[in-house]
């Protein structure tokens, strides 16, 4: 938006600069073209604004859309009632969706090179661009875990209570405790295998209080009462990098130097590698980055 205000100022300028011309020559000539010019300008930086702004609520739209898919597998699961047209329906949605997050999250990174190098700075949108590039990532991993329960064919146990029906009461019942003693031991295993991260800048983490400021002693990290709801849940077994959409980045929380690196994209930003998920785990589960546009 100083952008913008510039154009704007520059442009009140130049037409003040106008009314004090008696229209005729050179100098009125250059002058017009010059307003006409900043104009075009200020065109554009707005229609781009527009544009990305546009972007966001596609996107938003769309971690929408998993959340529904999501809520509606899990209702099933626990209904008994999730049929075999269900699970393909929600097949269907689910290449839909892996598509449009992998296009929204490309278009999103071509924007926010486009607004640097249009020198289009707004710390609201850029806030709100990180957060959706983020939730992707995280959307991405929750589409992964559905795909994976919908193709096995021991999940259409789980899925289709018709198949329950079909058994004796004696037969049916023995299947719906081995199904839920399943369920606990792929839930407990989850657990011992889950971890937790987050990145952004040092505001940013401040503002979430996942980052604490102290005298004269550097910051310290998860306080107590500090947002959990910034934290993104993964599996430590899936996740082997990171992508952090920034050209800087420092590891806040412990982890062992050795498991891990700091390795530049395509895009010049920064990304995580996992070298050994085993010991870079092993200390915290919950790792903090700070990075740095």
């Amino acid at each position: 938006m100083k952008h913008l205000f510039s154009l704007a100022t520059i442009a009140t300028i130049v037409i003040v600069s106008l009314s004090s011309c008696d229209g005729k020559g050179s100098s009125y000539a250059k002058l017009q073209q010059s307003y006409d010019s900043l104009m075009v300008q200020n065109t554009r930086s707005q229609q781009e604004l527009e544009s990305v702004l546009g972007l966001v609520m596609d996107v938003e739209q769309e971690i929408g859309r998993v959340s529904t898919a999501e809520n509606k597998l899990r209702v099933g699961q626990a209904s008994g009632e999730f049929t075999e047209n269900d699970r393909e329906q929600l097949l269907s949605d689910i290449r839909s969706m892996t598509t449009s997050l992998e296009r929204n999250k490309e278009e999103l990174a071509r924007k926010v090179e486009d607004l640097k190098r249009k020198d289009i700075n707004i710390a609201a949108l850029n806030k709100k661009i990180n957060m959706l590039q983020q939730q992707i990532v995280q959307k991405e991993n929750v589409i992964a875990q559905m795909t994976q329960l919908l193709a096995s064919k021991d999940s259409l146990i789980l899925l289709q209570g018709r198949r329950i029906s079909e058994l004796d009461e004696t037969t049916g019942a023995q299947e719906t405790a081995i199904a839920l003693q399943d369920k606990t031991i792929s839930d407990q295993d989850r657990k011992l295998h889950r971890a937790y991260y987050c990145f952004g800048t040092h505001e940013e983490l401040k503002e979430q209080k996942i980052i604490e400021s102290r005298f004269l002693r550097s910051d310290k990290v998860l306080p107590e009462g500090y947002n959990r709801d910034y934290l993104i849940t993964i599996d430590i077994r899936e996740v082997k990098e990171i992508p952090l959409f920034a050209p800087k980045a420092k590891v806040l929380t412990e982890h062992p130097s050795s498991s891990y690196e700091l390795i530049k994209d395509g895009n010049k930003n920064m990304v995580l590698k996992i070298k050994n998920a085993e010991s870079f785990w092993s200390v915290s589960r919950y790792l903090v980055v700070q990075v740095n546009p």
